[in-house]
Order: C-alpha cells, then sequence, then structure tokens
C-alpha cells in the first residue's frame, strides 16, 4: 500500500474494471451514485453498506488514494452502479448477474489486498548448541497465526458480541453457536475469498473448543447440508428468547440460500 510519502497504489486492474462498469452503466453522475447509496443503506439495514460522498467517489474512481479502500465501500460502487444500469435498461437485473459481477471484483480486490498487505515479521528459533535438531542460520518459524482475530460482522449485533464473548471466556456451547455462525456467514456470495477463509478457519478453531464438551460438535460440518441443518437446529428447534433466534434464522438463511443457488446448474441440466 502507499508508503510514508503517500505515494499511490497500483490499483490499475481495479479502477479499470470500475471505469468499464461506470460506462456501462451509464456514466451516473457522483450525486446520484450517491443518492442510490442513501436508498440502500436505509433499505437494507444486514448489509453494510457505506455512504458515497461525491467527493470520495471522485477520488476513488481516479486512483486518487494511498491506501486501497475496504471491501464494503467498492462493494457499495459496484452495486449502485449495477443498480443505476438496470434502472436504465443497461443491464440485466437478475440475483445471478449481480452475484457473479461482485465476485469478480471481489477477486480483484482479494488480490491486490493480498499483494499490498504487509509480510509478518519472522522469528528466529532459539538457538540450542548441540541439539540434533539445531537450527541452520536460514531457518526460520513462522509465528501462528490466530484465525479468530476477524472482524465480528455488523449484522450480529449485541447478541453476537455477547455469544462471542462468551464463547472467549470458555463456553464450549457458545463456542459451537459462533462456529455455526461463521461458517454460515461464509457463505455469503458477495464475500472476498481471503475474508471468507478466515470465516473458515475461525469457525474451525471454535468446533475445536466445542468438541469434547458439546456432543454436536464432534460431528458438525462447516459447508452444505449438514451445516444447514446444523444452523436449522439452532434457529428453530432450541428453545430461547426470540431476540436471541434472529441471529440463527439469519444465519440459516444465508447457508439455505447459497445451498439454493448450487443446486441451480443441476437443475437446468436435467
Amino acid at each position: 500500500m502507499g508508503d510514508a510519502r503517500g505515494e499511490r497504489i497500483d490499483c490499475a486492474v481495479l479502477l479499470a474494471k470500475l471505469d468499464s462498469l461506470y460506462r456501462k452503466a451509464g456514466r451516473p453522475s457522483y450525486g446520484r451514485m450517491s443518492e442510490l447509496a442513501r436508498t440502500m443503506i436505509s433499505a437494507e439495514s444486514g448489509e453494510e453498506w457505506r455512504p458515497l460522498s461525491t467527493s470520495h467517489l471522485s477520488n476513488i474512481m481516479k486512483g486518487r488514494f494511498t491506501r486501497l479502500p475496504g471491501w464494503p465501500l467498492i462493494r457499495t460502487i459496484v452495486t449502485v452502479l449495477y443498480k443505476f444500469g438496470t434502472m436504465n435498461g443497461r443491464m440485466e437485473a437478475s440475483p445471478q448477474a449481480i452475484s457473479t459481477l461482485t465476485q469478480e471484483f471481489a477477486e480483484v480486490w482479494d488480490a491486490i489486498e493480498t499483494r499490498d498487505a504487509p509480510a509478518r515479521p519472522v522469528a528466529q528459533m532459539p538457538y540450542v548448541p548441540g541439539d540434533i535438531l539445531e537450527q541452520a542460520p536460514e531457518e526460520v518459524r513462522l509465528p501462528p497465526v490466530k484465525s479468530a482475530a476477524f472482524r465480528m460482522p455488523r449484522a450480529w449485533g449485541r447478541i453476537g458480541a455477547s455469544i462471542l464473548r462468551r464463547a472467549e471466556q470458555g463456553d464450549a456451547g457458545a463456542a459451537y453457536q459462533i462456529a455455526v455462525l461463521l461458517a454460515c456467514e461464509a457463505t455469503r456470495e458477495e464475500l472476498t475469498p481471503a475474508y471468507r477463509r478466515l470465516l473458515l478457519e475461525a469457525a474451525a478453531e471454535w468446533k475445536k473448543e466445542a468438541t469434547g464438551t458439546v456432543a454436536e460438535a464432534l460431528n458438525l460440518r462447516l459447508h452444505g447440508p449438514g451445516l444447514l441443518r446444523a444452523a436449522g437446529d439452532l434457529a428453530f428447534r432450541r428453545p430461547r428468547p426470540a431476540k436471541r433466534n434472529v441471529i440463527f434464522i439469519q444465519a440459516f438463511l444465508h447457508a439455505e440460500a447459497s445451498l439454493q443457488k448450487a443446486a441451480i446448474p443441476d437443475d437446468q441440466g436435467r
């Protein structure tokens, strides 16, 4: 990313795709794009859309930034342009079209973010003279990466924060719930590949924490029908206050939608 002198980062591919989409959508004014973003934010509270000011839009579209804009911001711009294009009849209005478009941009953004991420420091292993496993000078040990160090989805709200806090304090039942929630969150198509991997790695860690104490954890699957059954169990079959059910119902719906979309090609091929 940009260095201390404020040099621009190389986002040529991302900027080219944004410009191409902007032209294809019909070159909306930045003011109109800002209005559409406000409409999306007010209509879909569960989504992590970002407000778009005209000056901010101008800077991003022209590449005037020294740090890669966050994915939620780029996704908001892409979705706004897509919506404008469909309103003018210039683009196909379908869930599959926006899903494919979002995934294309997610992969480009992820490639830039991965390329420009600062390298993790490495630490030398302790030197033990005469040890049969004595470390050669060129050998290093990479520090462990804590997958659970993720940014909790905003839609989880206070309920999710409470469950996560209990899991971190050693509550195996909460750890199981977090594993299911994370795995369901990872089924959302608009996520970047890197963030999806992070969610699944964290889900696997919380599953491990719950295994041995929570019976269901041993056979928990972090994808497919097995995940949907686990999410359905948490959402609909266990007695808990109605407010706490909402987060699990949302997770179930994410997993269900993912399975339904995955089944579409098979149905069409019959």
